[in-house]
Parts: structure tokens; sequence; C-alpha cells
């Protein structure tokens, strides 16, 4: 009955960390698909124009335009069924997000959690290998990347 009770409380104790351990990755800002693959999705939904897409408490807000032209601002989360696929505009001389968030994960940055066009570049940012925050900007007329380090961990 001993042996019971220990098998018992140590599954309980078990059960009861795991979530916890499952939402410190989370909380440390690592999204579970990789940014290129969430803005392939939506790009195979219709969406076009992404002004920013941020991975946030378990899904990503994105503002872009949807397939008849509006502008939208929504919440997506990848693991869920999509609607289905419609061809997006695209503008072929500029580098699309999809884009830039794949020269950024080529470059072993793969934990991406925000990317946004601000100032006439794509700012990618990402959790680096040593767990700072870097932030990436791409030319989305030429694909030139530059990168650029947090000073603090707090940003």
């Amino acid at each position: 009955m001993r042996k019971f009770i220990i098998a018992l409380l140590a599954g309980v104790s078990l059960a009861l960390i795991a979530p916890l351990a499952l939402a410190d990755h989370h909380l440390k800002g690592y999204p579970p698909v990789s940014m290129s693959t969430v803005l392939g999705q939506l790009e195979h939904q219709g969406y076009y124009d992404f002004d920013e897409v941020e991975y946030d408490h378990g899904s990503y807000e994105v503002k872009a335009y949807n397939a008849q032209g509006q502008r939208v601002k929504l919440h997506y989360n990848p693991t869920l069924p999509s609607t289905p696929a419609v061809k997006p505009k695209q503008d072929s001389q500029q580098l699309t997000m999809a884009q830039a968030a794949k020269k950024v994960e080529a470059a072993g940055y793969s934990n991406i959690y925000k990317i946004e066009l601000e100032h006439g570049w794509y700012e990618v940012k990402a959790m680096g290998k040593n767990g700072k925050k870097v932030e990436w900007h791409v030319d989305p007329q030429t694909g030139k990347i530059s990168k650029y380090v947090w000073a603090s961990s707090n940003n």
C-alpha cells in the first residue's frame, strides 16, 4: 500500500509540474510554430501586406489586408483548421514578410516572436541562441539584413 501511495504522489506531482514546464517555454516568447510557417499559412488564406505579426499568449496577433482588400486585425492560431486557399495580392518587386522571416530563420534565429513593417524595413525580433533578444532589420527592396542586439534582456 505504501508503494502505491508513493507512486500515486509521484504521478500527481509530475502531472502538476509538466504544464508549468510547457508554460515556461511560452513565457520566454518561443512560439510553437516558426514565423515563416505562420506567414505562409496566412498568405495561403489570402492575407497580404502584413504590417505586424506578434506571438503573444498562445496566438499570433496579425495586422494585414484580407482577400477582399480590407485592413484587418486578427488573432491566429496555426494549430486550428484553416479556411480555403485564395490567391493573395503581392508586389513581386518587394520581399514579403514571409520571405524576410525565412532569411532571419536561415541565419539561425528560429524563435521569432514579432515581425512588423516599420520605417521602410521589416523589424524582426527573435530570441538569440544565448537567450538575449535580437532584432534584425530586413530591407524589403534589397533583402539585405542587419542585426541589432538589445542592451538589456527586459525589452
